[in-house]
């Protein structure tokens, strides 16, 4: 089964990134990913800052490049990390991206994201979180200075499990994936 993996702000998508960013092939978290069974892909998008504190343009163009790649593997698997997660609900909002299974790993929560519109197009939702050690989801969240700032679950999820001992980055290691089991959730 392919499974798309979506690296978040920050990421180095360019070509020169380091060949074991969590992301791409041949990395540690996709080579444990390919031995449990899975092929996965790399989807590489420009994560810049736009959309983190305004309007989403990078955001749309991304979720538009995530439709024209992955509309023939549909329904599609999709595990992504922090404002990456916020690609595939504007992928299924816009485009109507059939998901079968989206693993989203301390993606903020955020009141300008589709979740309830393009909910209806993805068919299973596992939101994974770390805990007080996990900043950057909060701050991901702080644009709109709402009620959603300390929020780390999500609220449309299916299932949203705590790694309370994590921090951001930690999320989308082979090693607490495996601690905690995570590979029989896709």
């Amino acid at each position: 089964m392919k499974v798309i993996l979506i690296p978040g702000t920050w990421a180095n998508t360019g070509r020169d990134a380091p060949q074991d960013d969590w992301w791409k092939i041949g990395s540690p978290f996709a080579s444990a990913l390919a031995a449990h069974g899975f092929e996965p892909l790399s989807f590489a998008w420009n994560p810049a800052l736009d959309g983190v504190l305004g309007p989403n343009a990078d955001w749309m163009k991304a979720a538009d490049k995530l439709w024209a790649q992955s509309r023939n593997l549909q329904p599609v698997n999709l595990i992504a990390h922090s404002h990456g997660g916020q690609l595939p609900f504007y992928a299924s909002a816009r485009h109507g991206l059939n998901v079968r299974c989206l693993v989203t790993m301390a993606t903020p929560v955020r009141a300008d994201v589709p979740y309830s519109s393009a909910r209806t197009k993805i068919q299973r939702w596992i939101h994974i979180f770390g805990g007080v050690r996990d900043y950057t989801q909060i701050l991901g969240s702080l644009a709109f200075f709402r009620f959603n700032v300390l929020r780390r679950r999500m609220k449309f999820a299916d299932h949203n499990i705590k790694i309370p001992e994590s921090g951001h980055d930690d999320l989308h290691t082979a090693e607490t994936w495996s601690k905690y089991n995570l590979w029989e959730k896709v």
